[in-house]
């Protein structure tokens, strides 16, 4: 007798329809799609930067001194994206062409157009200047390569360190930062020392042929120092001149670690002069590391009596050069800012606005959230989502959310163990999300979980919702008939007995967070 072997498919709610968008996009579903315990209610509301009371959400204009991109198309999306805060380099030689003579025209215009529309800026002061730090070649560079762009390094003398020129380049840098913290006293509130100082011996510090003799651990330790100096340096000009600024230090690249680097800043005592400490941690995957990455940091501040310094993610973004990869670009966006939430920062720059054109070569650097010509990407959709979601948002240790595969079929411990989630405060409503830490490239399949909740009874989400911040879909959860259907929500969980606890089944799981909160939050905006 031939043997046949029954096998049942899933319940259809845990089988999602092909989303109309997944080929344009390069991805296999909408995982919310068609899921019984699931009802679409609506879109996310879209934020307005203005109307945003406080949010760690961040976005880069960096490279504006150089020219790369129109800033003019960025100003209208941005308004209606939630961003608070927006990082500006302020290109030394733009504004002093003439020695003692200063023209911030160029930056007053952008510094006015973000606070109109509800954005901080915060200026990341740098870089050389040819009235003071001359460069043999740089100034024929042109001639020399004719039909070639002159490129970043020639262009903007970045990484030409003041210090490197002698007392005179030092006397101009502080006299430049003198007149730049007065004229933007009211407006601007933070700047930042440099950019990613310990990339020397090349990129954004040069030190052109400086401690040669030392092995790598002496250089690293003699560049801190230096960079120690010019903290000191700046961070004094700046404070005299508006004594209300707050002075951002590090800058550090850890697209590699940094612990040695680190460990110089604050030996050579960085702590003295700053009142925050950033990081830019570069990667195609934004949870891979990132928590060693800042607890090291945490460790060297809290042990040299740092423990008053905030920790700002200051740069780091992913590429979308073509409709395929704008869906890993916006997973990237959402994961961004809840991975640098959740371990602790305080403020979380994506870089970067809008698309710029490479130097040299005129190639696209895809970071953007909107196109060279001001066109939205995916991941401006994510941007606003997010923007929306971190409004006023808190963090909450006292929540508690746990993730669990009860009655799921084909679940990996493996996936399970990995999973991130996240808990805070939405203008006092409970919010929590959960995602696998998967590369965003990968674009996994759906899974599907179980939530385990724990809230405080006065704050029970009576009607809760599901949020995919990628596409700005809204869902209830529905009640289903456990017998029927394989689903169940109750209000108290396991254990009505139990006050607080609350078990959502079945709910998908992606390589993205997706958040529950109650609909109170949505109604209320």
């Amino acid at each position: 007798m031939q043997q046949v072997n029954e096998f049942k498919l899933p319940p259809d709610n845990v089988l999602p329809k092909v989303d109309p968008e997944a080929q344009r996009y390069g991805y296999n579903c909408n995982p919310l799609e068609n899921r019984q315990n699931l009802e679409w209610i609506g879109k996310l509301p879209k934020p307005s930067s203005l109307a945003v009371k406080q949010s760690i959400i961040g976005i880069g204009y960096e490279t504006l001194d150089r020219d790369t991109f129109d800033s003019s198309l960025t100003f209208g999306p941005m308004a209606a994206s939630g961003v608070k805060w927006a990082r500006m380099q302020t290109g030394w030689m733009k504004c002093e062409k003439e020695r003692g003579v200063y023209d911030f025209a160029w930056l007053d215009k952008d510094v006015d157009a973000l606070l109109a529309i509800g954005i901080q800026p915060w200026l990341s002061v740098s870089f050389g200047n040819p009235l003071y730090t001359p460069v043999e070649g740089y100034e024929t560079w042109a001639e020399d390569h004719p039909g070639k762009e002159v490129p970043h390094h020639v262009r903007g003398y970045v990484g030409e360190v003041p210090m490197y020129h002698g007392p005179e380049a030092v006397r101009g840098w502080e006299n430049y930062l003198d007149a730049m913290a007065k004229h933007f006293a009211g407006r601007v509130t933070h700047y930042e020392i440099w950019n990613e100082p310990n990339t020397a011996p090349y990129g954004f510090w040069q030190t052109r042929g400086r401690y040669a003799d030392l092995d790598r651990s002496g250089f690293e330790a003699a560049c801190a120092r230096d960079y120690v100096e010019l903290v000191k340096i700046s961070s004094s000009a700046i404070r005299k001149a508006d004594p209300t600024a707050k002075i951002i230090g590090g800058s550090i690249s850890l697209t590699l670690d940094a612990c040695f680097y680190i460990r110089n800043l604050v030996t050579h005592g960085i702590i003295e002069h700053i009142d925050i400490l950033s990081f830019h941690p570069y990667g195609d995957n934004p949870d891979l590391g990132l928590a060693e990455r800042y607890n090291n940091l945490r460790y060297e501040l809290d042990s040299h009596g740092g423990a008053h310094i905030d920790i700002w993610q200051g740069e780091a973004g992913g590429k979308a050069l073509d409709l395929r990869s704008q869906y890993a670009q916006a997973k990237y966006v959402t994961r961004r800012y809840v991975a640098d939430f959740r371990i602790g920062c305080t403020m979380s720059s994506y870089f970067m606005v809008i698309d710029k054109r490479a130097y040299d070569t005129g190639r696209v650097c895809g970071r953007g959230v909107l196109e060279c010509d001001g066109k939205p990407k995916l991941a401006y959709q994510a941007l606003q989502s997010m923007g929306w979601l971190f409004d006023s948002a808190e963090r909450a240790e006292d929540l508690y959310i746990r993730i669990n595969s009860f009655g799921t079929p084909l679940m990996s411990n493996l996936r399970l163990t990995s999973m991130v989630t996240s808990k805070f405060r939405r203008k006092g409503i409970p919010v929590f999300s959960w995602h696998v830490p998967e590369k965003p490239e990968m674009s996994i399949e759906p899974g599907q979980i179980d939530v385990q909740l724990w809230i405080e009874r006065d704050e029970q989400l009576a009607n809760p919702v599901l949020i995919d911040p990628i596409r700005g879909n809204v869902y209830r959860i529905k009640e289903i008939d456990s017998k029927t259907r394989g689903f169940r929500f109750k209000p108290i969980g396991f254990d009505e007995n139990v006050a607080g606890f609350v078990t959502l089944y079945n709910l998908p799981v992606t390589d993205y967070p997706l958040f529950i909160t109650d609909q109170a939050g949505l109604d209320n905006n």
